[in-house]
């Protein structure tokens, strides 16, 4: 076939470019840990990833220990691959998630001497011939490669490597990518950094009728990126009179369903379709018609704890989303439907890592594991966009035994867009929140007694099952007395608290309690202004509600269950402290809690401590 362009792959991790800057921003605003915190010296401690018992470039190997390891490569793949598979198969998963990582340039050019990622980015032969370098230890001198890629007048460029083994065909498509073009500067540059990102992945309407006789219809940059390889492709594949296996990451995977129910139309038998962190194409009506075509087993999806690209595109409708509801009006984008069979890692090894036949995630569910979990897009989740994590995840599910005939993992090192904080969630499926946590209880090197201040009690003020949002009254256990505005500063900015006695009927002594992200506010009802802990006194005060993120936390707080929850008895801790060792939680001076008028600030958390424990009674 005509080559026409080479492309430059990020593998997951490069196309970003421009998300990279909005990581830094929040690097800048505390939201991740400092590479020398405590978050990062962990991270520095774990060992390398799994890929790291392969040897090193420059290593020297003994012949013998070379000519074992060409022995135990050679007609790998033909010997553990099961090309009847009609259901999950970890071992094909892992085959087709390594050929979906291999297939970017700069993770086969540090396996290829003597070629660099630019030429294998720029020259698709070059690209064909390292590929088949790489590769051929573990398929044998019989298996072929043929490598798809043309680019259109329109800047498609859709990327596929054909390998045809006496048993099988492999299809295996390149996600979104750098493109490689003649112009140079700065116009040069925004076209490479973000020519696919526009012209395909963004380029969502109008939908565009699938064909091939499956219904439905398909996200117009997707099918159309497709269209420009898809006749030539269906012919080579059909040509080798096999059974079929189609697969890719991110824009791949979805590359890799159209082309599956192309192939399916035209009577290839396609015996499986597996998909890594990928997109989806089409609508719900193709969904189904492609799960019918081939069978919802043989259609296997893997996702990396909450990368985002997996949620796209949506599968609620536009209207849905800003209505609550369906709207009178037609909505334009949503409702795109979710093949096969849906497979989770929550962390990289161990019990429960993979979660086969999961539920699907519903666009706005409370299910993040970064950054309080809330939000559509994480900016920590992106690092598991890369495709090394499934990889190494697969690999990790195989018994050892199964291993041996099987390459190596791609190491989890340096990946893109991957802070250290990240890194740790993706090993240990400890949540950012978590991680903080854990360091500042080490930093401040405290031994709570009554009051505990558990992860489990703060992943409960993130997943929201702290306490329910409403109007509460906040009662100290000491003295009885309650939380309430000082009554001759109520309509001033800067009003402080005290403690009042019984009446339900006082206004000032009625706060609501809102969540906010990962944490709570806390509004007195008498004028809606925010509980605040003055940054540089720490005394406590009612401030104008700020709504900017990541400099309001001084009005932000979690709650700490103390006992049984039918006790409604809770340590209040602002958010502004939540790391580091001087943590402040809502504090009655102690000589003050049976005077009507009684002093209230914040202090640091003491076990044991009832001038720190408050009830919450539900009010209207």
């Amino acid at each position: 076939m005509a080559w026409e362009c080479g492309r430059r792959a990020p593998g997951g991790g490069r196309r970003w470019g421009a998300v990279r800057g909005l990581l830094a921003g929040l690097v800048a605003l505390g939201l991740a840990v400092a590479p020398g915190g405590a978050v990062a010296q962990r991270v520095k401690g774990l060992r390398p990833g799994l890929g790291a018992k392969a040897v090193a470039p420059g290593k020297a190997v003994t012949p013998g220990k070379a000519a074992a390891l060409k022995a135990a490569m050679a007609g790998a793949f033909g010997r553990s691959f099961e090309p009847d598979a009609a259901d999950l198969n970890l071992v094909n998963a892992y085959w087709l998630a390594w050929l979906s990582a291999m297939i970017y340039p700069q993770n086969l050019a540090p396996l290829v001497r003597g070629v660099s990622e630019d030429t294998l980015q720029r020259s698709p032969q070059r690209f064909e011939a390292a590929f088949k370098q790489v590769a051929e230890p573990h398929f044998g001198p019989q298996a072929s490669y043929r490598f798809f890629s043309r680019t259109s007048g329109e800047l498609y460029n859709p990327e596929a490597m054909v390998i045809t083994t006496p048993a099988v065909v492999l299809v295996v498509f390149r996600g979104t990518d750098k493109l490689v073009t003649a112009s140079d500067g700065i116009l040069g540059a925004l076209v490479a950094e973000l020519g696919e990102w526009i012209v395909t992945d963004a380029n969502v309407l109008p939908l565009r009728a699938v064909g091939d006789g499956l219904a439905g219809k398909a996200h117009r940059g997707m099918k159309e990126s497709l269209d420009v390889v898809r006749g030539a492709l269906r012919d080579h594949v059909l040509a080798q009179g096999k059974p079929v296996w189609v697969a890719g990451h991110s824009l791949g995977a979805a590359h890799a369903q159209l082309m599956a129910g192309t192939l399916a139309a035209a009577r290839a038998k396609v015996h499986g379709l597996y998909l890594y962190n990928g997109p989806h194409p089409g609508d719900r009506d193709f969904a189904a018609a492609l799960d019918a075509r081939l069978g919802k087993a043989r259609i296997q999806r893997f996702e990396y704890l909450d990368d985002p690209i997996a949620l796209l595109p949506p599968q609620t409708t536009v209207s849905v989303l800003l209505g609550g509801g369906r709207l009178p009006f037609a909505s334009p984008l949503g409702g795109f439907g979710r093949v096969g069979l849906r497979n989770v890692f929550r962390k990289l090894e161990g019990g429960g890592a993979l979660l086969r036949g999961a539920p699907e995630r519903q666009e706005g569910e409370l299910d993040r594991r970064n950054l309080g979990r809330s939000g559509l897009f994480s900016p920590l989740a992106i690092c598991y966009h890369n495709p090394h994590w499934i990889t190494a995840g697969l690999y990790g599910q195989i018994p050892k035994a199964a291993r041996g005939p099987l390459p190596q993992p791609l190491s989890l090192e340096g990946l893109p867009g991957c802070t250290p904080a990240a890194a740790e969630t993706g090993r240990t499926g400890k949540p950012f929140e978590q991680q903080l946590v854990e360091d500042a209880a080490e930093a401040a090197g405290e031994a709570v007694a009554a009051v505990r201040y558990e992860v489990d009690a703060l992943l409960a003020n993130l997943d929201g099952h702290a306490i329910a949002p409403g109007t509460y009254r906040l009662r100290c256990v000491q003295g009885g007395r309650y939380l309430e505005v000082k009554p001759d500063c109520v309509r001033e900015n800067g009003c402080g608290v005290q403690l009042g006695g019984e009446g339900r009927g006082n206004t000032r002594q009625r706060f609501q309690v809102l969540r906010e992200g990962p944490s709570y506010r806390i509004k007195a009802a008498v004028n809606g202004r925010s509980l605040d802990m003055d940054r540089g006194s720490s005394k406590l005060q009612l401030w104008d509600g700020n709504p900017v993120g990541g400099v309001n936390a001084n009005q932000k707080w979690l709650f700490y269950p103390v006992g049984a929850p039918a006790d409604r008895r809770y340590v209040l801790l602002n958010g502004a402290t939540v790391v580091g060792a001087d943590r402040r939680v809502v504090d009655a001076i102690n000589a003050d809690t049976n005077k009507a008028g009684g002093r209230v600030t914040t202090g640091r958390p003491k076990g044991s401590d009832p001038t720190q424990v408050w009830v919450l009674e539900p009010t209207r």
